[in-house]
């Protein structure tokens, strides 16, 4: 029954969302204290993770997406994750040490990114919580919490989706002429 009720939570909050839509700058803050800013990552497809260090079903997402860094990160996926709970900082050195992902892992504020997932503030905030912006800078899907990608075949799921926005032309630079993407 309760994964019913998030599942229709979820959808209700999706609907809520522009996509495609830019995204907005983030800045996740990494443990040694330096901000890993969202634009610095510009030309690449990035899977933006917000989640909870205590969660399991964070924890699964973790090491699902552990598996596909290495593999599609030398063709362009680049993912970070933000933990949203209060007081990050006290959980993730024990979570990056247990966990040991495989791409960064710092603190976002959970409001922010309530903000940045375009999330109505009269549900509550389901974690993971997944975007996945394409080499433009443009959010081309996004998973709330609950949503049915994060069931069944996690890997297979998260690949289909990913996989299309590597083979997509990538940002132009400074005199590239940018062409119609082949179908």
């Amino acid at each position: 029954m309760r994964s019913v009720f998030l599942a229709a939570v979820a959808v209700t909050i999706a609907l809520g969302a522009d996509v495609p839509r830019p995204a907005p700058e983030f800045a996740i803050r990494m443990m040694d204290g330096t901000d890993m800013l969202l634009s610095q990552q510009k030309g690449k497809v990035v899977c933006l993770m917000f989640i909870l260090t205590t969660c399991p079903h964070c924890q699964k997402l973790v090491a699902t997406m552990s598996k596909l860094q290495p593999e599609l990160g030398p063709r362009g996926l680049v993912t970070i994750a933000g933990a949203t709970q209060d007081m990050p900082s006290l959980y993730l050195p024990d979570f990056i040490r247990d966990f040991k992902p495989a791409f960064p892992v710092g603190a976002a504020d959970r409001n922010l990114a309530m903000a940045f997932m375009q999330h109505d503030p009269k549900y509550i905030f389901y974690n993971p919580c997944v975007s996945l912006i394409d080499r433009k800078g443009v959010i081309r899907a996004q998973f709330p919490g609950g949503d049915e990608i994060f069931n069944g075949d996690q890997e297979a799921n998260f690949r289909a989706r990913i996989e299309p926005l590597l083979k997509e032309e990538g940002a132009a630079g400074p005199g590239t002429a940018r062409t119609a993407p082949k179908k």
